[in-house]
């Protein structure tokens, strides 16, 4: 694999950085898929602010195309309620704190 073989040098450092991105990228789209799963899921809150916020992120992830992506993110936008910003950033916490007390807060990622 790329990002297994041997680093060195200036090109080792580039490596290094996008394959750090990489297993970043996929530990916070593991997150999000359990997050959707058990909040949005489970919890029963999948009209939610910010189960839609992270299902548009689903999908924008999905999606290869710029130009579909731009799309996406106006029709987002124009969907979500004046004070989305302060509703999403209050479920978040309240889904958080759901999510710590629950077996789930236990569980590594």
């Amino acid at each position: 694999a790329w990002c297994a073989d041997r680093l060195t040098g200036e090109d080792g450092s580039s490596k290094r950085q996008i394959c750090g991105r990489v297993r970043n990228r996929k530990d916070f789209v593991a997150r999000r898929d359990v997050l959707v799963q058990w909040w949005c899921g489970e919890q029963g809150h999948e009209s939610s602010v910010k189960c839609r916020q992270m299902q548009f992120g689903k999908r924008v992830e999905s999606t290869m195309s710029g130009v579909e992506r731009k799309a996406l993110a106006l029709e987002f936008k124009a969907s979500q309620p004046p004070d989305a910003d302060s509703a999403i950033e209050e479920e978040q916490r309240e889904m958080m704190r759901a999510l710590c007390s629950s077996v789930h807060g236990k569980d590594d990622l």
